[in-house]
């Protein structure tokens, strides 16, 4: 489990720290948003073709099929990238940033602050092999920031 629990460092800020957790092998940032988009319609798509909610649907047969294996796998990812998403509408709420990562000039410095101590957390607490991904798939960088800094982390 990957916990991450920052203290704010801004006087205004109501909120003391933020604190969040997921999966330890869950992926650090949601891919673009077709994927969510494919993600949760399988999943809505393996919800609604169980037996006993089609069944209350319709008395047709289903039309769409899927084995265990695809139902536990579509259910899982999108479990996974509904915990992902919500422990970056904390870092965003908390960094007072938009889905994009743009906040407020005034702002400015205290965001890209705090989106830095997020991200060496996240990439601290990701498992050694994970550790380059997580930092390349942070979502709130600019496009070219893709190499780890140097030194520990």
């Amino acid at each position: 489990m990957i916990s991450i629990r920052l203290e704010s460092n801004n006087r205004d800020n109501t909120e003391p720290f933020v604190e969040a957790s997921l999966p330890r092998n869950a992926a650090v940032s949601p891919s673009p948003d077709r994927d969510a988009d494919v993600i949760n319609l399988r999943a809505a798509l393996v919800g609604i073709t169980t037996p006993s909610v089609w069944n209350g649907i319709s008395s047709a047969a289903c039309l769409v099929v899927f084995s265990d294996k695809e139902r536990e796998t579509a259910i899982a990812e999108s479990q996974e990238w509904n915990k992902s998403e919500q422990l970056l509408s904390r870092v965003r709420e908390h960094l007072d940033i938009d889905l994009e990562g743009g906040t407020e000039p005034d702002n400015f410095e205290r965001a890209v602050e705090g989106n830095r101590q997020f991200r060496m957390e996240m990439v601290r607490q990701a498992e050694k092999d994970q550790r380059e991904i997580c930092w390349r798939n942070w979502p709130y960088k600019d496009d070219e920031d893709d190499s780890m800094p140097s030194g520990d982390i």
